[in-house]
């Protein structure tokens, strides 16, 4: 080819060398797809207490600021039987808040990479 700097023998060259790759790709295990598709308990668990532990922290900030708000009450009494607002009822459902995401993450977590097994 005039002008490209391309000539037959290097095309000829890379499609030998694309053809090897192809091989080698070939004979590589291939990945089980439910290999991605499983939970990692320490991942989730750690990531659903957080999430339990922020969400009251941002309930509690709510209780303070609009106290006459009761979406944000109902919330903290679950996790808690202290007066809404009080360092206790902070401290009991950060607590709370933490071991009730491990407990909902390792029941999830089961139940979760048993089913997609299937």
């Amino acid at each position: 080819m005039a002008g490209t700097g391309i000539t037959t023998e290097t095309k000829l060259e890379n499609n030998s060398r694309l053809h090897q790759i192809r091989n080698c790709l070939k004979h590589l295990p291939k990945k089980n797809k439910m290999e991605n598709s499983r939970l990692e308990l320490m991942a989730f668990g750690w990531a659903l207490s957080g999430a339990l532990v922020v969400l009251l922290a941002l309930c509690e900030g709510a209780a303070i600021i609009l106290p006459g708000w009761q979406l944000a009450h109902t919330w903290l009494t679950l996790f808690s039987a202290a007066e809404v607002g009080s360092l206790r009822n902070l401290t009991e459902g950060i607590i709370v808040s933490a071991i009730f995401g491990w407990i909902i993450a390792a029941v999830l977590v089961t139940i979760y990479n048993r089913l997609a097994r299937r």
